[in-house]
């Protein structure tokens, strides 16, 4: 699958992957550029969301982007324990989100965790619940130098960054009136720990809440906040 993202600037590719199905049982492989799978709302693009844009929860830590990098992908199915399916997800990235990571210039990958749990509460409605951690540094290792070009490349000191998030969605549905009513009730809740130059921190939280309903068929009114 690939995505092109047009625009007067030019074209620019926002995701290239390759997903091997069923390469061992219940576990699926990715491989490629593609939108993680932090929380709910960041896996997709801009046009599919139910707002005109991603939440500040997103947009402030990661940029206009949101945390789209390259790497591999392994989804697991879990057997049946405390949900109706439970989903395990492991990705392995390069880090080149400039704004929370090392960027162009990364040593150690960044490694997602993820946990999905959902349940169907009856015919039309389902819950569901994840929890994401992120880890992965932000120096830089082998970058240009900034003086005269005889200079070695510079490693800068070992700086780390983590984002632990929870999110949950309950959405509504009546069974053979799908097109014309609905409830969708989403909330994602994100904190993050920078290292930065100086040894110092940054510690940062922030999350939304929205509300979206179906009130007849292509018509929608919601909130966000």
């Amino acid at each position: 699958k690939a995505a092109v993202h047009l625009s007067p600037e030019g074209a620019e590719l926002e995701e290239a992957y390759v997903t091997w199905t069923n390469l061992l049982p219940r576990t699926n492989l990715t491989v490629g550029r593609f939108r993680q799978q932090l929380g709910a709302v960041n896996r997709w693009h801009k046009h599919a969301l139910d707002f005109f844009d991603f939440p500040l929860m997103l947009l402030e830590p990661f940029g206009p982007e949101g945390l789209n990098q390259t790497g591999m992908s392994l989804d697991v199915l879990l057997p049946s324990l405390w949900a109706h399916e439970q989903t395990v997800t492991l990705q392995v990235t390069n880090g080149s989100n400039g704004q929370a990571f090392s960027g162009d210039f990364f040593s150690i990958p960044t490694t997602l965790l993820r946990l999905r749990s959902y349940w169907d509460l009856d015919r039309g409605t389902y819950l569901d619940l994840g929890l994401t951690g992120v880890f992965g540094f932000n120096h830089g290792e082998g970058m240009p130098p900034t003086e005269a070009a005889a200079t070695p490349l510079v490693d800068e000191a070992r700086r780390w960054t983590a984002f632990g998030g929870a999110d949950l969605t309950l959405a509504w549905e009546p069974p053979n009136r799908s097109h014309y009513a609905g409830l969708t009730w989403r909330t994602e809740f994100l904190y993050g720990y920078k290292q930065v130059p100086g040894d110092l921190h940054i510690a940062w939280m922030g999350g939304y809440t929205a509300l979206d309903a179906k009130i007849g068929q292509g018509w929608f009114v919601g909130a966000r906040g």
